[in-house]
């Protein structure tokens, strides 16, 4: 990575046009001239072919190996472009006269013989669009023609020669390509015996005298070791048709490139034409409706997808066609999911699958802390996402703090690099910079590189908020408990809480992250639960896999819905501060008329919810009073409270069934974080108990106290290395302790058995000696419409009314999301 430093900073300086791969306007379109960063108001009126910058390679390989040959070979078959060759022969240093008395006994082989800082200066010069003057050397002589030089006027590719120009890192630094011309020895010291009889009038003895002094030693000491240097090696040298051809062909590809794509080889920008140009001037534009917006965006990125599904691995397959012949074809990767950022990497997901059917989407939250912090606050990935190929979703690659740390975290869960390609619509290359230079094995495939970021690191000429503009996706909504006003909520503990929140609760939670999972949220659980409501024993588990983390702000901001007894934007608390982000002393209040009239609602609440009282939606009711009739439809469940709508046994059947049967909703905004699922019904037993998986435990009393149904789950948790699961065959081996022909075996130490059928199950450790100590259970699971002697014989209501305090509590500490504000937020 080191080497290639000073190409990367010169390109970053550089690359100021928006890059419009394989199209030419010639001067029609404008660009920004090569200067810092630009502003919001910054011209963009110049040349957009003035910032690119030459093609640079090198040709390196042993003396008279083919070089010079090589390099015409490639000039000649890129004629339709400006190539300059530069030898390094011609900044061979001057001879002193005393040197030039002992010329035979000068090493030309050595590094030291050339000039190579005025070959740097040379080479930046002409990258940097700079005519130059190249001196002519005199072999003869032994020095530098003083009264004459060679004028090299900038071109597309500069083509540097020589037989030490991958010696010197600075040298290497400024080339996009190093060629290396492999020959054999006998053949070079051939041609080398006739070209300096020929050509430069020595005689053969003092060729022969010089190779094997000089030539041969500096071969083996610098030149053959910068081999290694080399991306293309040529046997056979200008003799080797075919490689010249690749490479010639693999120049044209990088001359229709953007600077970055040079840099970066996993850098990729799709093919433009002037169909994807017209779409990017639609959707930049200020003026676009939002419905054009949507459309015109999903059509790019379905490009960008299948742009990048191209780099997949694929597999060879042959088919039969209806006619009965054999097709061979290949068949596409089966490991594949993709990773949105949220928020505005899932306005690509709809393009996605339209591309992908049933693929698995995973979801990164990072919430910005200061002005350039980024802290990581919510992943929800596939559990196997490490034997996967990951598409990273995020629309416009900005300064890239953000997706370094997404891809990070995949890297983390065990996803390889090269299997991570990044999908984006519009890049800044400071983004490209951040990113490719930190994995660089990573791919990144967007549709344009535009100019540079701002002072606000917005990129320019970008397209603004991109999220912002997507609320036309949204074909309807449902509202489950809806929270919209909380000023009627009628828990006294959740009333005193938001009104402590700002204090004492921001500092016992943190100040950046309000984390369930922490200790601090599981503690406060069992203490207020374990004598009414809620077998502290599962907290534990309840609390590993229901709420997620969200930031302080956000509680704090549902405090102040409380207090204030109306729906506005965040307070900042200071005038100053309000006026900074929303230009005036108090935040602004959300209209919720302002959500689409013909947008269709389903809205359910219930009459037990503490948190979202009958008062509070009545009001949100007349929000909406104007919406079109027909559009909007209002359930009301008397005996419903708050966590009822996701956690009640027949809110499947009373919620979810009669609102799926009636539309296709395409968006569901809930109270929950989480789609009410069979698995919803589903309950956990953690084994043990508090005490867990371990030899003390009573493990057939514990189970005893248990009702295990199908699509339960047993969580075993204990030290990994000192105990393990092993589940046995029949009562015969669970009797015997025989762990011989176990069925299946554990020792993670946080395991997982799904019941999935009804009947006896035998589980055992299987260290030695611990089964026959007492650490064995037995269940009996039974199907889950068995009749129970301990179920309620109400069927309208999942949960009782006495629970409402725990639904209360838990929603107001992070279960429960915004819902109104949320959709309100988009419109």
């Amino acid at each position: 990575m080191s080497e290639n430093a000073m190409t990367i900073d010169c390109v970053m300086e550089k690359a100021s046009g928006p890059h419009f791969s394989g199209l030419r306007f010639d001067g029609i379109l404008s660009s920004p001239p090569p200067s810092s960063s630009p502003g919001p108001s910054t011209n963009l009126a110049a040349d957009p072919h003035a910032a690119k910058q030459p093609f640079v390679i090198g040709v390196s390989g042993g003396t008279a190996s083919g070089k010079t040959t090589v390099c015409d070979m490639i000039i000649q078959q890129l004629h339709d472009h400006r190539v300059v060759l530069v030898n390094q022969d011609s900044f061979y240093r001057g001879l002193t006269p005393e040197e030039s008395e002992r010329v035979h006994e000068y090493n030309f082989d050595h590094p030291d013989a050339f000039d190579t800082e005025q070959l740097l200066d040379c080479i930046q010069k002409l990258k940097n669009g700079q005519s130059v003057q190249v001196p002519i050397y005199d072999f003869k002589t032994h020095r530098r023609k003083s009264d004459s030089f060679r004028q090299v006027n900038a071109s597309d590719v500069i083509i540097l020669e020589g037989i030490l120009v991958f010696h010197d890192q600075h040298v290497r630094n400024l080339m996009n390509m190093k060629i290396f011309v492999d020959t054999d020895a006998d053949v070079r010291l051939a041609r080398r015996i006739r070209r300096d009889t020929v050509e430069r009038g020595r005689d053969i003895n003092s060729v022969l005298e010089m190779y094997a002094k000089f030539v041969k030693p500096a071969f083996d000491d610098f030149v053959h070791p910068s081999k290694k240097y080399a991306d293309v090696i040529i046997p056979q040298g200008g003799e080797n048709h075919v490689a010249i051809d690749l490479i010639v062909q693999h120049i044209r590809t990088k001359l229709g490139q953007h600077d970055l794509c040079k840099i970066y080889p996993n850098v990729y920008v799709i093919q433009s034409t002037f169909q994807i140009r017209g779409m990017h001037t639609l959707i930049r534009d200020r003026e676009i409706s939002k419905h054009d917006f949507v459309f015109y965006s999903d059509r790019l990125i379905r490009l960008v997808v299948e742009h990048g599904l191209g780099h997949l691995p694929f597999t060879e397959k042959q088919i039969i066609t209806p006619t009965g012949s054999v097709y061979t074809g290949v068949d596409f990767c089966k490991k594949l999911c993709a990773v949105s950022i949220v928020r505005s990497g899932e306005s690509m997901e709809n393009a996605l699958r339209a591309c992908c059917k049933g693929i698995k989407i995973g979801k990164i939250l990072i919430h910005r802390v200061g002005d350039n912090g980024k802290q990581l606050i919510y992943e929800k990935l596939p559990k196997d996402i490490s034997e996967r190929h990951v598409l990273l979703l995020d629309p416009v690659l900005a300064t890239g703090n953000s997706a370094n740390q997404a891809i990070e975290l995949l890297i983390q869960k065990g996803v390889p690099e090269a299997h991570i390609i990044f999908l984006n619509l519009i890049s800044a290359p400071e983004g490209i910079h951040c990113v490719s230079k930190r994995f660089p094995s990573l791919k990144i495939v967007t549709s344009e590189i535009d100019v540079a970021l701002n002072e606000e690191f917005r990129v320019i000429p970008g397209m603004g908020e991109f999220e912002g503009k997507l609320v036309d996706q949204m074909k309807s909504a449902a509202l489950l408990s809806p929270i919209a006003y909380l000023s009627h909520m009628n828990t006294a503990l959740g009333v005193a809480a938001a009104k402590a929140f700002v204090g004492e609760i921001t500092m016992l939670f943190g100040l950046a992250e309000f984390n369930l999972k922490g200790d601090p949220a599981a503690q406060f659980l069992k203490a207020l639960c374990k004598n009414c409501c809620l077998n502290y024993s599962t907290i534990d588990v309840f609390l590993e896999n229901e709420p997620q983390s969200t930031s302080t702000k956000n509680m704090v901001h549902l405090a102040q819905t409380v207090r204030d007894g109306k729906l506005a934007k965040y307070n900042y608390g200071r005038p100053d501060l309000n006026s900074m982000h929303y230009g005036g002393f108090n935040p602004p209040v959300y209209n919720l008329s302002n959500i689409p009239h013909d947008l269709p609602l389903f809205l359910s609440y219930g009459g037990q919810d503490a948190l979202s009282d009958l008062r509070n939606v009545a009001r949100l009711l007349d929000s909406l009073k104007l919406h079109d009739v027909g559009k909007l439809t209002v359930q009301y469940i008397e005996n419903y409270a708050h966590a009822d709508f996701i956690m009640g046994l027949n809110a499947k059947d009373i919620v979810y069934n009669q609102r799926m049967g009636r539309t296709n909703t395409v968006l569901l905004v809930l109270v929950f974080a989480a789609l009410f699922t069979k698995e919803s019904l589903a309950a956990q037993h953690v084994v043990g108990g508090s005490q867990g998986w371990e030899e003390s435990t009573d493990l057939n009393s514990w189970a005893s106290g248990e009702k295990f149904k199908v699509g339960d789950q047993l969580v075993f948790k204990y030290t990994s290395g000192l105990h393990s699961v092993v589940e046995l065959p029949n009562e015969s081996a669970y009797k015997s302790c025989d762990t011989g022909n176990a069925l299946d075996s554990k020792s993670s130490g946080n395991d997982v058995v799904k019941l999935t059928k009804a009947g006896t199950r035998y589980f055992a450790c299987g260290t030695l000696g611990h089964c026959g100590q007492g650490m064995k259970m037995k269940i009996t699971t039974v199907a889950r419409n068995a009749p129970s002697s301990s179920s309620s014989p109400s069927s309208s209501v999942a949960a009782a009314s006495s629970s409402s305090s725990l639904h209360s509590v838990t929603s107001l500490f992070g279960i429960a999301a915004l819902s109104v504000p949320l959709l309100l937020s988009m419109f």
